[in-house]
């Protein structure tokens, strides 16, 4: 079985997996500790869902980050992918039970919603995999373009524009200006912690075409502005948590 010496980790690869993802890991868990802690309603626990699938997909890229063996790499690089990319459907479900209430948008729309993504999601993801869509290298996880192309279409065309279309729906169907600019703040959130996602896969696109650390380091500064898109998405929908 092919080895890697330890990843072969540069210094702003290290930053990204042991520095950032630390700071990612610690913001998210308090977060969502404290959606759940206040009351186990529906809401609650899927908007929690967001922050727990990149909670184990941060985690996931911290342990593999340390291994030297090439299929254990890629099987937890795979998972990783999955959970980083299956995070944003609770927040699309989020906007469709306050667009339409948690009466009109049932249980059993809402567990249709996330079983059809998650198998798009899960059965794309495989067959790129196994047909060597995701490869190692010395400068880290390299997506081929077809693979890049297909992550950013589903995650993009079933999650993130529907997110953006809902969420305009809800801000225009407040009365008060109060509501209207915690909501706006909650979408450019949203918007801004999918931005750190996007800028992950094209990293691992960018490997395919060269072996620099030079997009490694940039991804490290602006993810740590994970602090404020995900505090404004808690400040915005923060009012409704608390009913």
């Amino acid at each position: 079985m092919k080895k890697i010496a330890f990843f072969q980790i540069v210094t702003a690869r290290f930053i990204i997996i042991y520095v950032v993802f630390n700071i990612f890991v610690i913001y998210y868990s308090i977060l969502a500790y404290q959606i759940i802690k206040r009351k186990r309603q529906r809401l609650n626990l899927i908007f929690s869902g967001f922050f727990i699938c990149t909670i184990i997909s941060l985690i996931l890229n911290m342990i593999y980050g340390a291994i030297t063996d090439e299929t254990t790499i890629l099987i937890l690089n795979f998972w990783a992918n999955f959970f980083i990319s299956f995070g944003p459907i609770f927040i699309l479900i989020v906007n469709l039970i306050i667009l339409e209430s948690t009466i009109i948008f049932s249980i059993k729309r809402q567990n249709k919603y996330i079983i059809i993504y998650g198998i798009i999601l899960l059965v794309g993801m495989l067959i790129f995999y196994i047909l060597d869509g995701v490869r190692i290298s010395e400068s880290g996880i390299i997506w081929t373009p077809l693979f890049f192309i297909f992550i950013v279409f589903v995650i993009t065309g079933f999650a993130v524009i529907p997110i953006i279309i809902t969420s305009i729906k809800i801000y225009h169907s407040f009365t008060t200006e109060a509501l209207k600019k915690k909501w706006f703040c909650y979408l450019i959130g949203a918007i801004g912690s999918f931005s750190i996602a996007y800028v992950v896969f094209v990293n691992n696109l960018m490997n395919y075409y060269r072996e620099n650390p030079t997009f490694d380091l940039i991804f490290s500064l602006y993810g740590i502005t994970v602090i404020i898109w995900v505090s404004l998405m808690y400040y915005g929908i923060g009012y409704r948590l608390k009913k």
